[in-house]
Formats: C-alpha cells, sequence, structure tokens
C-alpha cells in the first residue's frame, strides 16, 4: 500500500512540474512574443515644482530632467502593462519663489528620486496612460532656507499620460501628483504645509524590437 501511495506522489509530483514548466514557458512567450512588447528607453524635460497638499498653493514651476528605460508588455492592440524605472528630479528648483517652502520669497528645494511608475497605457494613436507611481529618494539639497527632514524616503502618487506612438518612438507627456507628504514646514505658529511633489513631464522615447 505504502509503495503505491510513493508510486502516486512521484506522479503527482511529476504532473505538477509540468504544469508549473508549461505555465512558465506561456508567460515567457507573453512577456517576449505578442505584439509590440520589448524593452525601451525614454528621456525630457519637465516642468517640476511643490503643492501644499494635494493641487493645493502650487509654487512656481522650476525645470528638471528625467531618463529610464520601460519594458511594454502589449495585451492586445489596444492595452499594454508599462512599468518604468526612471530618474527624475523633482521638488521647488526655483529661488525667489513664493510657494509653500517659504514666506519669504527665496527657496531652492532639490530632491531627486529614483521613480518606479506602473502604468497602463491604452491605445496607440493617440494612447494615454494612468498608474500609481512609487519614488525612492538619492539626493536632497536645500538653499536659503532651513527645513526639517524629510519625513522618509518615499514618494506615492498617481501618474495619467497621453502620448503618441510614430513607429517605434513615441511622445508623451506626463502629469504626476503626490499624494503623500514628503514633509511638513512650519511657516508661523501652528500653521505647517505639508508638502508634496508635482511635475508635468514631456518625454520622447524609442522602444526595441
Amino acid at each position: 500500500m505504502s509503495f503505491l501511495i510513493t508510486i502516486l506522489n512521484v506522479q503527482i509530483c511529476e504532473i505538477m512540474k509540468k504544469i508549473i514548466l508549461t505555465l512558465c514557458s506561456s508567460l515567457l512567450m507573453v512577456a517576449l512574443g505578442w505584439g509590440q512588447s520589448g524593452f525601451g528607453v525614454f528621456g525630457g524635460l519637465g516642468a517640476v515644482t511643490t503643492s501644499n497638499g494635494f493641487l493645493e498653493t502650487v509654487s512656481a514651476p522650476g525645470v528638471g530632467i528625467h531618463l529610464g528605460g520601460f519594458y511594454n508588455l502589449e495585451i492586445n492592440d489596444n492595452f499594454s502593462f508599462r512599468p518604468k524605472l526612471m530618474y527624475s528630479q523633482q521638488g521647488d528648483r526655483t529661488e525667489n519663489n513664493s510657494g509653500p517652502l517659504t514666506t519669504s520669497g527665496e527657496s531652492a528645494y532639490k530632491i531627486d528620486y529614483i521613480s518606479i511608475p506602473l502604468e497602463a497605457k491604452f491605445f496607440s494613436k493617440p494612447f494615454i496612460t494612468v498608474g500609481p507611481q512609487i519614488g525612492f529618494l538619492i539626493n536632497s539639497s536645500v538653499e536659503n532656507i532651513v527645513l526639517q527632514e524629510l519625513e522618509d524616503g518615499f514618494d506615492i502618487g498617481v501618474r495619467l499620460g497621453i502620448g503618441y506612438d510614430i513607429n517605434n518612438i513615441f511622445i508623451e507627456l506626463s502629469a504626476y501628483q503626490g499624494i503623500q507628504p514628503t514633509l511638513e514646514v512650519l511657516i508661523v505658529d501652528d500653521f505647517t504645509n505639508k508638502i508634496t511633489n508635482t511635475t508635468l513631464q514631456l518625454s520622447v522615447g524609442y522602444q526595441f524590437n
């Protein structure tokens, strides 16, 4: 009896192995073979600023660069999953600015992130993208004002974009709004600004075959 049970267990294990291998092979074929799936690169300039909460008291924008790579997993002709990995300059990068970081009109609060947008892409000509974005702080600097330390090294928010595919090249305009404050600034007694990141980025990218 125990011998039969052992044989049965072995057969079940073999069947499970085949199922797992079949699933892995199928996923690999999906990732590498569907439609226009593939890796790509992109970069561009953006209007970067800070806001006091969600799009409240937005300061005058400065200029920041961004660049990175992505993988486009095409599910069908009208829908793709497109995660990205990018370096992004954010924060209040304009001096002589009256925004949520200061009341004196002089600030420059520069923060740099490695960001991971997880985008759903709809359509192609034109296309729209939407999804969450997570950022990991890699550098920060403050000029002319004294701020407290960042609350943490994470930036979490929502990203929305519109663009146009031209063969393997695309142009995209994306807006990002942080929903988690990166720090709090005491302006006057018992009044604090909760600072979030806001960006508008213009990108040009290329997807490899």
